[in-house]
């Protein structure tokens, strides 16, 4: 099991470093503001993660945890995109930064919905299961900055427009 947490933690940590990384290579403000926050819930998992095998290495079973909403999740309905509308040079760094957050969000997904199905002990279930939809809602986010800034006429999987309602 200190395995599985050691590969949880540093996933964590990996997505920790690389959104520090972005918020500092990306130019614009609210993008900045973006990467920070996705990096603090990122270590708020982490700290969550290492408290959860601290107390299951003392006491061989889980604590039932309550991983509260973080503030992506509590405003993401009300986001508007936050970076440029408009197209400018350093949108194709932007972009790929973006590309690769969404990236890191897919693979903590994957790892923590295989734990959830694998894991026989509920209260892990659980945490596995709340860990993987915080995360979900970080790919949600990042595809939404994605969708605005490629202009497909998605956002957060809405079409913005469209043409047979004129």
């Amino acid at each position: 099991m200190k395995e599985i947490f050691q590969l949880a933690i540093n996933l964590e940590k990996e997505a920790l470093s690389s959104y520090l990384r972005f918020g500092h290579q990306i130019e614009d403000l609210k993008g900045k503001n973006l990467f920070i926050r996705l990096a603090m819930d990122e270590f708020e998992h982490i700290e969550i993660l290492e408290r959860e095998l601290e107390y299951f290495e003392k006491e061989k079973k889980f604590k039932d945890v309550e991983i509260p909403l973080t503030e992506i999740e509590k405003t993401v309905i009300n986001l508007k995109p936050l970076l440029p509308k408009e197209k400018k040079v350093s949108d194709l760094n932007e972009l790929n930064i973006l590309q690769m957050a969404l990236s890191l969000e897919s693979k903590s997904i994957d790892f923590y919905q295989k734990q959830e199905k694998e894991s026989s002990d509920e209260i892990a279930k659980k945490i596995w299961q709340r860990l993987k939809e915080i995360e979900e809602g970080h790919y949600k986010l990042i595809q939404a900055e994605i969708d605005s800034l490629t202009k497909t006429g998605f956002w957060f999987d809405f079409r913005e427009f469209t043409l047979e309602e004129y």
